[in-house]
């Protein structure tokens, strides 16, 4: 069973057949942890490492909770170089062994992604795998116990072509982001990162680009049905187009956001919920928070801050 709350909570013990994922609640960014049955036991991954500049304390006691320091990681993807993604890659690296980690190469010239490299190339005995150097096939399955970690899309350069009509370093950053699909006992979990599927405010209802539209292309080899959807870019306007909810088509999508950029936006929630999705299968991690349209106010509170740590997700 699938379980899904949006407050915050201790951590279960789960049937010994079933998987959790953890959406932390790093303020803005992404950190998603994930652990699966092997035997008598758990294996773990990781799906981006999270806002060490707004929340290095709470990351740092969260993934203990979820993760006991020295254990294997099995697979960790950090699905692109911003700073609030990629954030706790060195301390993780520390206290844990990583088997396999894949990322992008692209070059970018700030601290925290130059540290998380440091952290990921002295990894003794890691397979890195770099979209800068090593080709990933679409559809390519990475195992994490019985669990099916399969690639949907990832680039260390975006293509340079009309369909993904990149405007912008900040946009080709994110357009970018490694996509990938997780299938557990035949249920799914689309995990996006910051990917790109339309303009900022783009007027046109039906827009669809980049990211998305090269994701929707390959469903002849991989499916992105899918019955959670991480929603790409933390509800941001420039993700979450209409054809690609449609090719998903989830029964419930987390905003993963913080105080911050006003995320989720009320219009691409708007869009999830024109597309049949209820209110009560759509969860936020900065529940309360109030930065005022043209953020979602579903679930704002008026005059609150959120704070990191107080509204993870499993």
């Amino acid at each position: 069973m699938l379980a899904i709350s949006i407050a915050a909570v201790a951590l279960a013990s789960p049937n010994a057949n079933d998987s959790l994922i953890r959406i932390v609640d790093t303020g803005p960014g992404l950190c998603c942890l994930i652990r699966v049955p092997h035997g008598t036991g758990f294996k773990y991954a990781i799906y981006d490492a999270g806002n060490r500049q707004r929340a290095a304390n709470v990351l740092r006691a969260k993934i203990a909770e979820f993760i006991p320091e020295g254990s294997t990681i099995d697979l960790m993807v950090i699905s692109h170089s911003d700073a609030d993604h990629a954030g706790m890659v060195p301390e993780i690296c520390e206290k844990y062994t990583v088997k396999r980690v894949i990322r992008p190469g692209l070059p970018r010239h700030t601290a925290t992604w130059n540290n998380a490299i440091a952290a990921i190339e002295n990894e003794p005995n890691c397979q890195d795998i770099n979209l800068a150097e090593t080709t990933v096939d679409i559809g390519k399955r990475f195992m994490v116990g019985s669990t099916t970690f399969r690639f949907v899309c990832g680039f260390d350069v975006p293509p340079d072509t009309p369909e993904w009509d990149i405007q912008g370093v900040s946009e080709r950053n994110n357009a970018g982001s490694i996509v990938m699909r997780m299938i557990h006992k035949g249920r799914s979990v689309l995990f996006t990162g910051d990917a790109v599927g339309r303009h900022l405010n783009d007027p046109d209802p039906l827009a669809c680009i980049a990211t998305e539209r090269f994701a929707m292309g390959q469903t002849s080899i991989l499916p992105i049905h899918s019955r959670v959807l991480l929603a790409p870019h933390h509800g941001a306007d420039n993700g979450s187009s209409v054809p690609f909810i449609q090719a998903v088509n989830p029964d419930y999508v987390i905003f993963s956001a913080g105080h911050e950029h006003e995320h989720p936006r009320d219009s691409a929630a708007q869009r999830y919920l024109d597309f049949g999705i209820p209110i009560s299968n759509m969860f936020r991690t900065d529940r309360g928070d109030n930065e005022g349209f043209p953020e979602w106010a579903v679930g704002a509170v008026l005059g609150a801050t959120d704070s990191p740590g107080d509204d993870d997700i499993d």
